[in-house]
């Protein structure tokens, strides 16, 4: 398959995924509104560093050797297997030992329940999918994960619709069980569609190692990019003596808009990615550049548009409750633009083997949001973590262009002017590629 087949196939499966994830975060917000939302979210950040940590970043490694054909998928699958059910036994006895009541709203056992379906669940979900992407298949694992999403919206709204008094606790539980289901949905479906049951095997010594040392630099990485994305809820949490407790909600979701928009970078890096691997890599540096010429002013587009409609929009869309989450958006908006051209071009590093350039660059943003949140937060509140961290994303950027130029000598500005810009490559871009 062609690289702008593979890109529009990324683009529409996994599109269609991310808007049934749009659609389950607007209905959880509208029936739990901002204070009970910004609780979900908060603890799911949790949820999500236990999940990097457990998960050892394996799917890195996965994607690397087996684009490259490495490592047998079949033995990457017998292995996605046998850690997740490791990790799932880990998670919980150290929960169990080491619970430490921030969670206020839930019991110690309702928490636990949460962690292990939603780390589990993402474990064995980000492992095949990575494997389903090496082979170039969008389709199936993006259907499945949209169908279950589609199912959890369903039900949590005709749990709310009765108006049973347990309601918000029955809903919350099956939206995170949701996440295990998905996993073991998708896990099933690659077993079946490559007949691998029965051919089970581990890899070898070496080929472990391979995977290990890749993995590990890459869980560095990911431990990085976390913290820069998501340190600043904790922040907020922590150390906003001039918020309200609706403000946490706020923030949250202006952040997860802010990452909707950075769905088509997001996207399309996760097919640059394994074709860098696979591919001749210094012939796709052209196109990794204009692909990322064009996400940026896509996405001053919708930017603009959103800076424009979102005094209403967002209270329209998400409820009352979120009435103060358009000042933090706007603020995000620099940072958004340079996280479009920062996914593409680290996927491309990535892709290289040059993970030490993203983690270089994700640790000089990561010290800057670090330090202004923590100086300006408590004055400022939720308006100077998002103009914070758009700050440390715009160093990001920088550092990562000055790499790729230093590499091919391309020049820097050539990502945000192009004399040769056209509306007919945009929708070339977007549409489906002649075959």
């Amino acid at each position: 398959m062609k690289f702008k087949q593979v890109l529009f196939s990324s683009l529409l499966w996994r599109g269609i995924y991310f808007f049934t994830v749009l659609l389950l975060n607007i209905i959880v917000s509208r029936y739990y509104e901002a204070a009970a939302t910004g609780w979900i979210y908060y603890i799911s950040n949790y949820f999500s560093f236990i999940l990097l940590l457990a998960s050892l970043s394996l799917e890195s490694g996965m994607t690397y050797y087996a684009a490259q054909k490495k490592i047998s998928r079949n033995k990457l699958a017998t292995l996605s297997l046998i850690w997740s059910a490791v990790a799932a036994l880990l998670i919980v006895g150290l929960l169990w030992l080491f619970y430490v009541n921030d969670a206020a709203p839930y019991s110690k056992k309702e928490f636990i329940l949460f962690a292990l379906t939603y780390t589990t669940g993402l474990i064995l979900t980000n492992y095949f999918c990575a494997l389903f992407y090496t082979q170039q298949n969008y389709q199936l694992p993006n259907g499945i994960m949209s169908v279950a999403n589609i199912i959890t919206s369903v039900v949590i709204v005709l749990l709310f619709s009765k108006g049973a008094g347990n309601a918000p606790a029955l809903a919350l539980k099956v939206y995170f069980i949701n996440f295990l289901v998905q996993g073991v949905l998708l896990s099933m479906a690659f077993l079946r569609s490559n007949r691998l049951a029965e051919k089970m095997q581990l890899p070898t010594a070496t080929e472990l190692r391979l995977l290990v040392n890749y993995s590990m630099l890459s869980l560095v990485t990911n431990i990085v990019f976390f913290l820069l994305y998501r340190i600043d809820y904790w922040l907020v949490k922590k150390t906003c003596t001039v918020c309200a407790a609706e403000d946490l909600g706020n923030y949250i979701q202006a952040s997860k808009l802010a990452q909707l928009l950075l769905l088509l970078p997001t996207i399309m890096a996760g097919a640059v990615f394994p074709e860098t691997a696979n591919a001749n890599q210094q012939a796709l540096h052209q196109p990794v550049k204009k692909l990322a010429f064009y996400l940026f002013w896509l996405c001053v587009l919708g930017c603009a548009m959103l800076a424009v409609s979102g005094h209403w929009l967002f209270v329209w869309v998400f409820g009352s409750s979120f009435n103060n989450m358009y000042t933090p958006f706007v603020l995000l908006i620099p940072g958004i633009l340079a996280l479009t051209v920062v996914r593409v071009v680290a996927a491309h590093f990535a892709g290289l083997n040059l993970v030490k350039h993203n983690l270089t660059g994700g640790i000089l943003a990561l010290v800057i949001i670090v330090l202004g949140d923590w100086w300006l937060i408590p004055v400022y509140g939720i308006a100077a973590a998002a103009a914070v961290s758009s700050v440390g994303y715009l160093l990001y950027m920088g550092y990562l262009l000055l790499q790729f130029n230093k590499k091919y000598a391309t020049g820097i500005g050539s990502f945000f002017y192009n004399r040769q810009f056209s509306f007919t490559e945009i929708k070339k871009l977007l549409l489906p590629p002649n075959k």
